[in-house]
């Protein structure tokens, strides 16, 4: 068996695709969205599908992401497809994509997607792409996205995720998979040029076995732990 979103164009990837609106498979399988009970910052929060009016807010997300340099293999300056919105569907909304919001002020606090990490044969095993908006870092968000994504990609129906390019001076970022029952299963040496870093940075590829996650899973309690 193949989750829906795996098939489709033959070179389907965690970095192609194309322009969508973020909601593949996810009426049918997540029926259960939004999920509520979760705070950020004291704000009680939501999770849930992109509206479309929240688009050119994922879009800034990712721009300013990028833009920094030093979280993204991408650069801006050589792929600018992420400024215009045609750009940003094909490679963050081309399957399945969630944001987390205020319930009350309605803010697009952090987004993340599910997708195949690879074409075909392998489309199983899915991917994941996280941003949290700056103001909301280092208070639980990435947790409560992790712990989200996990459930997501399990009932999309995947069976792994691999994470392909973690660096190894993302620190934050190291702690968070590996507290949530990631393994750490490949390391590249001298595998980026990063903003503000000397020299090129390692990077670690993490991968995680959905089919061992509790059917019972729930992710507020697990991003509270």
């Amino acid at each position: 068996y193949l989750p829906t979103s795996s098939q489709g164009p033959a070179m389907t990837s965690c970095y192609g695709g194309t322009p969508g609106d973020g909601l593949k498979d996810v009426a049918e399988k997540l029926p259960y969205l939004p999920v509520r009970g979760g705070k950020v910052d004291g704000k009680e929060v939501e999770i849930g599908t992109f509206k479309e009016s929240e688009w050119p807010d994922g879009m800034a997300l990712l721009d300013r992401e990028i833009e920094d340099g030093r979280t993204w293999p991408f650069e801006a300056e050589t792929w600018g497809g992420y400024r215009d919105m045609e750009g940003f569907r094909a490679y963050f909304l081309s399957h399945s994509a969630f944001v987390v919001r205020g319930v009350e002020s309605g803010e697009v606090m952090g987004a993340f997607y599910v997708k195949p990490n690879f074409p075909g044969r392998c489309g199983h095993i899915c991917n994941g792409g996280f941003i949290v908006k700056g103001e909301h870092r280092g208070k639980g968000m990435g947790r409560l996205m992790a712990a989200c994504f996990l459930k997501f990609a399990r009932d999309l129906g995947y069976k792994a995720s691999y994470f392909n390019l973690v660096f190894a001076n993302n620190e934050a970022s190291v702690r968070l998979w590996e507290s949530m029952g990631f393994k750490r299963v490949a390391h590249v040496p001298k595998c980026a040029r990063l903003k503000g870093c000397e020299g090129l940075i390692d990077a670690f590829g993490y991968h995680y076995d959905l089919e061992s996650l509790p059917q019972e899973f729930d992710p507020i309690s697990a991003s509270l732990r």
